[in-house]
């Protein structure tokens, strides 16, 4: 997965996906995505977790998938391959990740549970 979709990935085609998520994407797209990304910046993520999540990222930007995201539940695959990449790098996602991804995702989003200080 990470090899074949990592030559797709970029930041700003990044930002312009999340971006245009439409509302029925849901906020689990929005959380995945960030939560990957945020991950992929840190400086302490070795360079195979950055290797899979530019691939699960490359592959949530491509405009062809699996299932296309024009359809009903389009984002399903994405979220399986995000969900997936998340999986394999949960220990490196740090409460300050948490809290950067949090104040990220737009306010319909936002977790209702404030998180503890670090």
């Amino acid at each position: 997965m990470g090899e074949d979709h990592a030559q797709h990935y970029d930041e700003r085609s990044f930002w312009e996906k999340l971006a245009n998520l439409p509302v029925s994407a849901g906020c689990d797209v929005a959380r995945k995505a960030l939560t990957l990304w945020s991950v992929l910046a840190a400086d302490s993520t070795p360079l195979w977790a950055k290797a899979l999540i530019t691939g699960a990222l490359g592959y949530l930007i491509l405009p062809l998938d699996f299932y296309p995201d024009l359809l009903p539940g389009g984002f399903s695959d994405d979220l399986v391959v995000m969900a997936l990449a998340l999986s394999e790098v949960e220990l490196y996602v740090t409460r300050e990740i948490e809290a950067e991804v949090e104040s990220r995702l737009p306010a319909r989003c936002r977790s209702r549970l404030r998180l503890p200080p670090p």
